[in-house]
């Protein structure tokens, strides 16, 4: 998934870093910034809290310098105060939490626990029966997903890092392909999993969806490749079968039009002998189904088509399976 595999990528220190977003301090959040909050008092009024350019930095809140632009320029004045408004609704709200919180307390009664992916009481997601089940049917699904994908692409293909093919690009309307012929150098297999089928066409989000990635070089030049099959051999974006069905529906390409850097798979010349490491297969992107469970509810991942996507994934899997056994 293209949101797990971006949430591992090094973050620059400003990212890494929770800031408050109203005054920038490093030593605490919107939600208790007393900055706001006693500028709100004022602004609230009509009435700008503050005049003088240097004030943030004679109150000596950190990293917040660039903020005096709202009181040397008028015409920053606005932004100064939806970001104050913004904060203030913030820090209400935080308010009314422990309000509520402190009459449940002083009361002897303690707030029911609400789980935030099932929506179900009494539990969280820490303990969530319908989560844990969710999460070892990915998990399962994904390992036999890998397992067919490698059989395919690896085996039967021989189309890993090193494979010598021959691929054809589109240089014009009306014009014939160019053939080229080269190394795949590098493909993404540690991101794929069964969320390779969801195409750009999906009502998945963004971060749902993962591409197959497989570079080409020939002639010193790199390529986008794609694949096709007979299924669908004029798709823009591609697509990888199985004998049990479909396997990739998207792969990432080079820009777009006749002048682009994509191209599309036309032979194997030489089976690449790259060995794939067998803790792919049995690990199952574990870590991208927590990462996936955490973020959404099962709710959304209903809406997002996740579970029906589960579900035909476990018939073309048995579909594999009961080929295999009778092959």
């Amino acid at each position: 998934m293209k949101g797990f595999n971006e949430s591992q990528k090094p973050k620059s220190s400003r990212e890494r870093s929770r800031a408050c977003s109203y005054c920038s301090s490093s030593d605490h959040v919107a939600n208790v910034c007393s900055n706001a909050e006693s500028d709100w008092k004022s602004l609230n009024k009509g009435i700008l809290p503050h005049t003088e350019k240097s004030w943030w930095g004679h109150k000596g809140v950190p990293n917040a310098r660039y903020k005096t632009v709202w009181y040397s320029r008028p015409e920053y004045w606005s932004d100064w105060y939806k970001q104050c408004h913004k904060a203030s609704i913030m820090i209400d709200k935080r308010k009314a939490r422990e309000e509520v919180k402190s009459k449940s307390t002083a009361k002897g009664k303690s707030v029911a626990k609400k789980c935030g992916f099932c929506a179900g009481t009494g539990h969280n997601r820490r303990d969530c029966a319908e989560l844990d089940n969710i999460s070892e049917q990915i998990v399962l699904e994904n390992r036999r997903w890998r397992s067919r994908f490698f059989k395919r692409y690896v085996v039967d293909m021989g189309l890993s890092v090193g494979a010598v093919v021959q691929v054809e690009r589109n240089v014009g309307y009306n014009k014939e392909p160019q053939l080229l012929t080269g190394l795949i150098t590098q493909t993404n297999m540690e991101k794929l999993s069964m969320f390779c089928m969801i195409g750009s066409y999906s009502n998945a989000p963004e971060s749902l969806r993962q591409p197959m990635s497989i570079d080409f070089i020939s002639n010193g030049k790199p390529y986008k490749v794609k694949l096709t099959d007979h299924r669908d051999k004029n798709s823009w974006s591609g697509s990888l079968h199985d004998n049990a069905g479909l396997l990739v529906n998207e792969f990432d390409r080079f820009g777009g039009g006749y002048s682009n850097q994509s191209a599309t798979l036309k032979s194997v010349i030489a089976k690449s002998s790259e060995p794939v490491d067998p803790t792919w297969i049995t690990q199952g992107h574990r870590e991208s189904v927590v990462w996936l469970t955490k973020k959404y509810s099962l709710a959304k991942l209903e809406s997002y088509g996740v579970l029906k996507l589960l579900e035909k994934l476990k018939k073309d899997n048995d579909k594999f399976d009961k080929i295999n056994e009778t092959s």
